[in-house]
């Protein structure tokens, strides 16, 4: 079995995980001991020479007590949590690395590794990273009084909203209010379960509603709970994301705010 073959027969794939003891490193290793998720897309995992993909990238995993709100579902577009069973799992794209492919010939993935739904996150926040929304220099400069508050929000109440997406209308040349209408998305299993997390979303909502009502120039519409599902894709094209306050871009180029 040459060396791809041998990749593919360990079952590697986007979202696996790496563990390396710290007993087969050494000295001179291009990796540290630890564990890693695997972050390469499936195709360059098991591409079928190594001159075409010579290596496999990899971000560190980082043990948590539990999912901060405000770094699920890919709203920050540096950092994501994963909850697993006990407590929680952050990557930082700060800490994002690279190896030889050829590494993967002699481990085999490790659990628990992510999910589907969790894979599709991934990919959703590493493609955020360059793919941010840019904001009308009128609606931000209008809600930056209130962003802290609406990321404390998010990291007390936000860890089963998946997106805040915000629809807005013509902005106006002077001083007149922008219509904004706001929706938070949950997962279609949150408003089937009911329960604790639905109510914690609805909660966020309340409190993201009272800081909007109290911005002058905004004129809040709606502002609504949504599933998934319900979340049409007519609502999403002409919507913007909200959530990725860090690093809120404004659309003006002599305003843009680069990220730290």
């Amino acid at each position: 079995m040459n060396g791809i073959d041998c990749i593919r027969h360990n079952g590697w794939f986007q979202g696996a995980v790496l563990r390396v003891p710290s007993s087969e490193c050494d000295a001179g290793a291009e990796i540290e001991p630890g564990s890693y998720v695997v972050i390469s897309q499936d195709c360059d995992i098991v591409a079928r020479t190594y001159e075409i993909e010579p290596e496999v990238e990899l971000i560190p995993i980082q043990g948590r007590d539990r999912v901060d709100g405000a770094a699920a579902f890919a709203k920050n577009p540096r950092i994501i949590d994963f909850p697993v069973e006990q407590g929680a799992i952050r990557l930082d794209q700060r800490h994002k690395t690279s190896i030889s492919r050829d590494v993967l010939e002699r481990y085999q993935p490790v659990e628990p590794h992510l999910g589907p739904d969790e894979i599709f996150a991934l990919r959703s926040w590493l493609a955020g990273r360059y793919l941010r929304s840019a904001f009308p220099d009128e609606f931000m400069e209008r809600i930056s009084p209130k962003v802290d508050k609406i990321k404390k929000i998010l990291k007390r109440k936000g860890e089963h909203i998946s997106g805040i997406y915000v629809i807005l209308g013509d902005v106006p040349d002077d001083e007149g209010e922008i219509e904004t209408q706001i929706v938070l998305t949950v997962l279609p299993e949150t408003v089937e379960l009911e329960g604790l997390p639905l109510d914690v979303s609805h909660q966020a909502k309340e409190s993201l509603q009272a800081e909007f009502d109290d911005i002058d120039g905004i004129s809040l519409d709606s502002c609504e709970v949504l599933s998934e599902d319900e979340f049409t894709l007519s609502e999403l094209r002409r919507s913007l994301r909200l959530d990725r306050f860090d690093y809120l871009s404004l659309s003006g180029a002599d305003h843009a705010t680069p990220p730290a």
